[in-house]
């Protein structure tokens, strides 16, 4: 495998100048979140997976032979097998079809980004390259709306990343990491407010997108990285103090935070979200066990073929991530869900909790709220596109920064 060996010296050996290096997998990360809609992603996706392959040998899937990896596996293997099952084979089959570069890369991070500092490049490039894209968005939004960006910019087509909700998560993504890694890089005065820099535009865009859902679940998730990052009991309770009084002033002031929260008609029923929760819980009850079958062609058939509720919005989804797996794959799935992402997260928080320097928890930290983050906001809604991507890759990431082996290359 003289060619595998050829591209690790390329990639890993070459002492690269930082400028080009930040220039390189900038443009990488870009390619990767950006180009999801056309075929460049997929080419890229595919080869990393190809080239993953060749590069693991004997050593494949072992960042998997864990509870937590183990318990994924099986969620996975549950999907398969109950493909036939499904209330049209056919359409759960297409959809799982187009999941499958998804779960390429999922195996590719796992070989490819085998050790904490990897995937500490791989966070960073990340948000770097999210920011970059949010940046020159900002721009546009204020050369076309001006004055009105506030109010309109939520509305404002064409949409990035297909809907404002995915944009924002996305930018919330890139807020986090950058605020944990300007703290990991307070030593490099450059790099730390760099960091700090490029985490505001990413703040400001989420205030300018106003998309009340992101917002809220990132609010949320600072209350909650104070659990996180701080250590002793002490400190978390001061923590949680300050939280409570910090969201009683916000639940006060919600109004200027994001306008839209006054609108009574579209906060009535959380924008009538509660028509296709209550009646999808209730489809649900007809498949309680292995559900109706992956995919959103077979929700949508099911959900409007039932005579729903009247809405004045179209559903094509039941717009939360464990009511879709209730729905596609029954109690049955939502136990193997449930039991597979408690012990990731118990595992990425066993080890923030294991480590003796603050240092050592940043990384382990932060992959652990940017998943609570997701977490969050899926309770509301569904992660699609960009969001579904960052969900699934986390976990290949939480499992390679939670193996003690991996932390080697720090």
């Amino acid at each position: 495998m003289k060619w595998v060996d050829l591209i690790d010296s390329w990639l890993y050996g070459k002492r690269w100048s930082v400028l080009y290096r930040f220039l390189w997998f900038t443009a990488l990360g870009l390619l990767v979140w950006c180009f999801s809609s056309n075929g460049i992603q997929k080419v890229l996706l595919w080869s990393c997976f190809l080239y993953s392959v060749f590069k693991a040998y004997g050593g494949a899937g072992r960042i998997w032979k864990n509870s937590a990896g183990i318990a994924f596996i099986a969620v996975l293997g549950y999907m398969v097998v109950t493909l036939p099952l499904s209330v049209s084979p056919k359409d759960a089959a297409l959809d799982f079809i187009k999941l499958l570069d998804v779960l390429a890369a999922a195996y590719a991070i796992s070989v490819l980004f085998n050790n904490e500092r990897k995937i500490s490049c791989a966070l960073v490039y990340t948000a770097s390259a999210l920011t970059l894209v949010f940046a020159c968005d900002l721009v546009r939004l204020f050369v076309y709306l001006g004055n009105n960006v506030f109010s309109k910019a939520h509305f404002f087509q064409p949409f990035l990343m297909s809907h404002p909700n995915n944009a924002s998560i996305a930018s919330g993504f890139a807020a986090f990491t950058l605020a944990c890694f300007s703290w990991k890089w307070r030593g490099n005065r450059l790099q730390c407010l760099t960091c700090l820099g490029a985490m505001l535009i990413n703040i400001f865009y989420i205030f300018v997108m106003a998309s009340r859902g992101p917002q809220a679940a990132f609010a949320a998730s600072i209350g909650l990285s104070g659990f996180i990052f701080l250590p002793g009991w002490r400190k978390k309770t001061l923590w949680l103090l300050a939280v409570c009084v910090a969201a009683v002033i916000v639940l006060g002031n919600l109004e200027t935070v994001n306008p839209r929260f006054k609108d009574k008609k579209s906060m009535a029923g959380f924008c009538e979200r509660e028509i296709v929760w209550k009646h999808t819980w209730s489809l649900s009850s007809n498949h309680p066990f292995i559900g109706h079958g992956y995919g959103k062609r077979i929700f949508q058939d099911v959900y409007y073929s039932s005579n729903p509720p009247r809405s004045r919005f179209f559903f094509p989804h039941p717009h939360s991530y464990w009511l879709y797996i209730l729905f596609s794959h029954g109690w049955i799935g939502v136990v193997l869900y449930a039991v597979a992402w408690f012990l990731l997260i118990f595992r990425l928080l066993r080890q923030v909790v294991s480590q003796p320097a603050f240092e050592d928890i940043i990384v382990p930290g932060t992959v652990a709220l940017l998943i609570i983050f997701i977490h969050v906001y899926v309770l509301v809604d569904w992660p699609s596109n960009i969001v579904y991507e960052m969900l699934v890759w986390l976990i290949p990431a939480a499992l390679v920064v939670s193996d003690p082996n991996a932390l080697v290359s720090r």
